[in-house]
């Protein structure tokens, strides 16, 4: 019949499932080859120094050529293509997993619009609610364990660089927690970083805590609270001594956190501790690089400003008191490449570790920029999404 035939013409000339397979597959082949081409062309210092903002992903959440934004893929794609640093985004869940995500929902990502949960709080999800929530690309956000066992399966040079969002205290203890539980995976964290002072205080202090665990063993009888003291009355304690789950990972002592005598919990300065060497033996934990994101412009009232056009004024009064702080990261402006901006990122760097971040479309995101950055300002590390244009513009 008519019908039948005109069915069939459209069944033989319509693109069948294995031909839009076939397709998007050659599409992401030719954009990861494209990277690993260019990136094979970058000195040492500049694998070192570029940092993936948010792995190699795509800029577009509906783009099928790249990984999706913080996705397992979207840093094992970096990594494997050279780059030393992937910056991840990280959340806590409901039930304290630390997991990836950039927003406070996944609403944006999610596979399955109609899907509840990704209109709730990441902080309201259990891990179990994510797992069976798949974003776009059929992929899951993957955990922060997960990730960082990755990179150490790929090599020395794969590291992190984790953004905790400003106001997400909550994340502090289980993100402690893990480190604590697999110490092994703190070497792959090259960076701690967050626009938030308090919560950074609240990190450098249990870091320098856990560290010193590690390098100190109580003798027998002595207790490590008993061997740690602050100056504003802060005490010590060991909590939950015995098993981990170490996963295969070297083993730690036993966990350590803080109990501050204030009832308040007001931003403070970092106490600064002291501690007793009784012989003991143990290495220290690796410990990343804790820096404070900056900005130029006042988008929040919680966000340190500061700006090259007046020599950072006050910058260091703005930061965080006491020991711990390596540096900042710093919003990109076009006077740091002038003279006058490069002399004066010079002298910062001399007292900083210092990051540059870009914000998009706004800023030159190239490599001819962050080369500038890294070679004549002593920039450490520079953001980048390497879109099309970044090795060539």
């Amino acid at each position: 019949t008519a019908t039948a035939t005109a069915t069939a013409t459209a069944t033989a000339t319509a693109p069948q499932v294995s031909d839009i397979s076939d397709v998007a597959e050659s599409l992401r082949e030719e954009e990861y080859k494209w990277f690993m081409d260019h990136a094979r062309g970058l000195g040492e210092r500049e694998l070192a120094s570029l940092v993936a903002h948010r792995g190699f992903h795509c800029e577009k959440d509906d783009s099928v050529t790249r990984p999706i934004e913080n996705s397992l893929s979207s840093f094992e794609y970096a990594w494997n293509a050279g780059i030393h640093l992937a910056e991840c985004d990280v959340g806590a869940t409901k039930d304290d997993k630390v997991i990836m995500a950039h927003d406070e929902s996944f609403a944006r990502l999610a596979l399955m619009s109609g899907d509840e949960r990704s209109n709730m709080m990441v902080k309201d999800l259990t891990l179990s609610d994510i797992m069976r929530m798949p974003l776009k690309h059929g992929s899951r956000p993957p955990l922060l364990v997960d990730v960082l066992r990755s990179a150490m399966a790929i090599g020395e040079h794969a590291k992190l660089v984790i953004e905790v969002k400003p106001g997400n205290s909550e994340i502090v203890d289980p993100l402690m927690g893990l480190f604590h539980r697999h110490p092994a995976l703190l070497s792959r964290v090259a960076i701690i970083m967050s626009f938030d002072s308090y919560v950074m205080q609240e990190i450098a202090d249990r870091l320098t805590i856990s560290n010193m665990s590690h390098m100190f063993r109580p003798t027998s009888g002595t207790t490590l609270s008993g061997m740690l003291k602050t100056t504003s009355g802060t005490e010590l304690n060991v909590i939950g001594e015995g098993k981990r789950d170490t996963s295969g990972l070297p083993a730690g002592p036993g966990r350590l956190t803080m109990r501050r005598t204030r009832a308040s919990q007001a931003r403070r300065p970092i106490q600064s501790v002291s501690y007793v060497n009784d012989g003991g033996i143990g290495e220290p934990t690796a410990k990343p690089k804790l820096l404070v994101l900056t900005a130029h412009i006042d988008y929040d009232p919680g966000y340190i400003v500061t700006s090259v056009k007046n020599d950072f004024e006050g910058l260091q009064s703005k930061l965080p008191v006491g020991n711990g702080i390596d540096g900042v990261y710093i919003e990109y402006e076009p006077e740091m490449l002038e003279p006058e901006g490069v002399e004066r990122m010079l002298k910062l760097a001399e007292s900083y570790t210092v990051g540059v971040w870009m914000l998009k479309p706004r800023d030159p995101d190239a490599l001819s920029v962050a080369k500038r950055l890294v070679n004549e300002c002593g920039v450490s590390y520079v953001n980048t999404d390497f879109h099309r244009d970044f090795f060539t513009s």
